[in-house]
């Protein structure tokens, strides 16, 4: 679904496609490469903000079918989440960032309204993700227990592209907790042995937890080994 260019008339130009490479066609993308997800072989789906924009062609921008910024959603089917306690999304991606925002939207009543969840949002401008990024988003609060769940995948903004593929919808484990960018802050690389018990050493770490039920009472451990 086509929901906004900047020339009006375009908007319903402003579509995700399937692309059968797994890349993209921008003047500015060649480069980029393919998705690289676990069903690659047989393509993808894109909002290819690039080509839209450009018809592939560089120094053309503003010139394509549906000029940027705009936005585009690429829409689920009605799904029966009642029978479920945690519905979570998960897919593979590969999106590069100019200006732009992703998002998953979720609708509980057939689509008559939608509530968006930001994603990439620690993407910043002039970079990208990996080719084979997994994300697994939890929208258990908007679609468990409920009957005429939608969601959507929507690209907003101006450039690059956004690339999806293999997407499923899970029920979460009660709990899933992972270390996520451990920090530890020695005053030096190498000490003397004297010297270094005076010292004293700071650890954390951004911990998180995909599961479905609250972690309480996390403990983080630093453990030191040998006396040497």
């Amino acid at each position: 679904v086509g929901l906004s260019s900047s020339l009006p008339d375009s908007a319903k130009n402003a579509v995700w496609t399937y692309t059968a490479s797994g890349r993209s066609q921008g003047g500015y993308s060649a480069l980029a490469g393919r998705i690289n997800s676990p069903s690659f072989g047989n393509g993808a789906a894109i909002f290819d903000s690039d080509f839209l924009d450009n018809a592939g062609i560089e120094g053309n921008e503003g010139n394509g079918s549906a000029p940027s910024p705009h936005s585009g959603a690429l829409v689920s089917p009605y799904i029966d989440c009642s029978g479920f306690t945690s519905v979570a999304v998960s897919f593979y991606q590969y999106y590069q960032n100019f200006a732009s925002a992703c998002f998953i939207e979720v609708s509980s009543d057939s689509g008559a309204t939608w509530t968006p969840v930001r994603v990439n949002e620690s993407v910043l401008q002039g970079n990208g993700t990996t080719r084979n990024n997994q994300q697994v988003i939890d929208i258990t609060s908007l679609a468990a227990g409920k009957q005429g769940v939608r969601f959507r995948f929507v690209f907003d903004g101006d450039y690059y592209f956004w690339i999806i593929d293999d997407v499923t919808l899970v029920s979460l484990p009660n709990l899933d907790l992972a270390i996520r960018q451990p920090y530890y802050s020695p005053f030096s690389y190498a000490q003397p042995k004297s010297q270094i018990c005076q010292d004293t050493f700071r650890f954390g770490a951004s911990i998180s937890n995909l599961g479905g039920q609250v972690q309480r009472d996390a403990k983080f451990k630093a453990e030191v080994l040998g006396s040497d």
